[in-house]
């Protein structure tokens, strides 16, 4: 009984390039989270501001 094993190429185990697409994606990724981001938080913060006035406190 023989096992037959897989040898892969310098070409397989090559590290796939990085790309301008690629550093695009993740600038894109981080400017609209962060704009995502502030924008909850802008809301939470009023939200939270105007449910204390309703409630009757002082801010």
């Amino acid at each position: 009984m023989t096992i037959q094993t897989y040898h892969y190429t310098d070409a397989e185990l090559e590290e796939p390039a990085v790309t301008a697409k690629d550093i695009a994606m993740v600038a894109l990724g981080l400017i609209l989270g962060t704009g995502v981001l502030a924008v909850f938080l802008a809301a939470f913060m009023f939200g939270g501001a105007l449910g204390a006035m309703l409630f009757g406190f002082k801010i």
